[in-house]
């Protein structure tokens, strides 16, 4: 019988007890660092590493792009998915050609979109205090 790893448990206990926009903070967070984990190995020329870490980084926005919900979030949910694909097609692009600068602007996005969420999680915060 395995032992079940703490640091499992704790991110599956941190997972489920996580407020939405908590989780899409951890999601983006998530997505950065493969992005530059991606980056730093093709630096290397680790290249099925840097692939691996792309492929993570493509899963992550893939699941950013089903928990859109367009009825509820109308245009900002168009935009954000027009924005998710865009992302996509840059990361499968700088896997294919083994590209660093695809890959290093889909990080710039990634941080933008973070610290815009980082932002509405603030202000949630505050409204909810009032």
């Amino acid at each position: 019988m395995a032992v079940a790893n703490p640091y499992q448990n704790y991110e599956k206990i941190k997972i489920s007890s996580s407020s939405r926009e908590n989780l899409v903070i951890m999601a983006y967070e998530g997505a950065i660092k493969f992005v530059s984990a991606s980056i730093r190995e093709l630096d290397k020329g680790e290249l099925e590493k840097a692939h691996t870490s792309n492929l993570r980084a493509q899963a992550v926005i893939c699941e950013l792009m089903k928990s859109l919900n367009i009825e509820i979030g109308g245009e900002i949910s168009l935009n954000l998915l027009k924005i998710y694909e865009y992302m996509n097609r840059s990361l499968m692009l700088g896997n294919v050609q083994k590209d660093k600068k695809p890959l290093e602007e889909t990080k710039v996005l990634l941080i933008e979109l973070l610290e815009a969420w980082v932002e509405v999680k603030k202000n949630l915060s505050v409204q909810n205090r009032e």
